[in-house]
């Protein structure tokens, strides 16, 4: 829908009796909050459609103007992550602009990349861990709080990411 068009619905609402309306049976008459009559239907299901209109497109149109907008924040934020070095964009011929990253966020394995990471970190805590040997855990002061430490920190960071520990 165009702008236009919009601005076109916007100023036909706010030119109309102010709301909210009610419906009254079985007159079929129509009103506004001090009871003058808007109008007059005697299908109660189209009097009831009418009489609530009045809010719902209002309302509509409302939601419409904030999801416009949040959507021009997204489409924005999407620009600046993809700009290349030709000022292109997305729409950039000569390059692939689209980091890794946001491919997988578009895609929907970022989290998957994320357990992966944590997976290989968690690898490397292991193995400093234990002797070389493997028989027993180094003996250091504080490595095993440090581990502790280390195991909430991504426990929180998988959940904040939707995933599971790797």
């Amino acid at each position: 829908m165009s702008p236009a068009e919009l601005a076109s619905i916007r100023a036909r609402a706010d030119a109309a009796t102010p709301g909210p309306w009610g419906y009254l049976t079985p007159s079929g008459e129509i009103v506004a909050t001090d009871l003058t009559t808007v109008a007059t239907c005697l299908h109660t299901p189209d009097g009831l459609w009418i009489a609530h209109a009045r809010a719902d497109v209002e309302t509509l149109l409302d939601e419409l103007e904030r999801l416009q907008h949040a959507a021009a924040r997204l489409r924005a934020a999407l620009e600046l992550t993809t700009r290349c070095e030709h000022g292109s964009g997305l729409d950039c011929p000569d390059c692939e602009p689209v980091s890794p990253l946001v491919r997988q966020a578009l895609a929907g394995t970022a989290g998957q990349a994320v357990a992966a990471e944590l997976a290989a970190a968690r690898e490397v805590v292991e193995l400093a861990r234990c002797h070389a040997d493997g028989h027993t855990p180094y003996p250091l002061p504080g490595l095993s709080a440090s581990l502790a430490d280390y195991d909430q920190t991504i426990a929180k960071t998988a959940a904040k990411a939707g995933v599971g520990e790797a």
